[in-house]
C-alpha cells in the first residue's frame, strides 16, 4: 500500500507541475510593461551574440558568445528564444556541442538563466527531460527537472530502470523523487520499485508534455 501510494504522489507530482508549469509566475503590469521588457530583452540577447556585450553566470563572472565558441569543436552555436519561466518574455537558449545554455534579463543585466547538458529535451513548459546512463549496476535514468522562475531546480523526479547490453530490464524498476529548493538539497523519499506499467505510465505523463518547438539559427562569428 505504501508503495501504491508513493507511486501516485509521484504522478500526481508530475500531472500538477505539467499542468502549472511556472505560469503563475507573470509579470506584474499591463502589456505595454512586458512589450517593454520584450524589446529589451530581445535587444540584450542580439548585442550578446554578435559579440558586443557580456552575460553574468551566478558566481559574477561575467562571460562572452566567443567563451561559448571555445567549449565546442566543428559543431556551430545556434540559438532559439523560448519563454522557460511563463513570464511572457523569451529566454535566450544556445545549443553548443555539449550544452544547452540558456540566458534571461533581470534587473537590467543579462545573465545565465540555467545550464543544461546537450542530451537534455527541452519541454513545452519550459523545464526538461534528461536520460543518462550509469553504471553499477547498469541503468537508465529518466529525469524531469522543474525550474523555478530564476532557473534552479525546484524539483526533479527520476524514473531509472537497470540494464543490460543497452537493453531495458523492465521486470527490475524503481522510481526515486528528489526535491531540491533554492539550490539546496532536501531530504529524499526513499527509493521505491515499481512495475514495468508503472514505469510506461509516469513516464508517458511527461512524454505528454511535448518538446518545445524551437526555431534554431545559426550563430556566424
Amino acid at each position: 500500500m505504501k508503495k501504491c501510494l508513493s507511486f501516485l504522489l509521484v504522478v500526481s507530482l508530475l500531472l500538477s507541475f505539467s499542468a502549472c508549469s511556472t505560469g503563475s509566475q507573470r509579470l506584474n503590469g499591463d502589456a505595454t510593461n512586458i512589450n517593454n521588457a520584450l524589446n529589451t530583452a530581445e535587444e540584450m540577447y542580439e548585442d550578446f551574440i554578435a559579440g558586443k556585450t557580456y552575460a553574468v553566470y551566478a558566481d559574477g563572472v561575467s562571460i562572452n558568445i566567443h567563451y561559448l565558441s571555445e567549449r565546442v569543436n566543428a559543431h556551430p552555436l545556434r540559438y532559439a528564444l523560448l519563454d522557460r519561466n511563463g513570464d511572457s518574455v523569451p529566454e535566450l537558449c544556445i545549443d553548443g556541442e555539449l550544452f544547452v545554455t540558456t540566458f534571461w534579463v533581470s534587473d537590467g543585466t543579462l545573465k545565465l538563466w540555467r545550464e543544461e547538458n546537450y542530451g537534455s529535451k527541452i519541454l513545452r513548459n519550459g523545464n526538461s527531460l534528461q536520460k543518462h546512463y550509469g553504471g553499477a549496476p547498469n541503468h537508465t535514468d529518466y529525469s524531469y527537472v522543474i525550474y523555478s522562475y530564476t532557473g534552479e531546480v525546484a524539483c526533479q523526479v527520476t524514473l531509472s530502470v537497470l540494464t543490460e547490453n543497452g537493453v531495458d530490464l523492465l521486470e527490475n524498476m524503481y522510481t526515486q523523487c528528489v526535491y531540491v529548493e533554492n539550490g539546496s538539497d532536501q531530504e529524499a523519499p526513499a527509493t521505491i520499485e515499481i512495475s514495468r506499467e508503472q514505469f510506461d505510465k509516469a513516464l508517458a505523463s511527461i512524454e505528454k508534455i511535448g518538446e518545445a518547438k524551437l526555431s534554431w539559427k545559426d550563430i556566424l562569428l
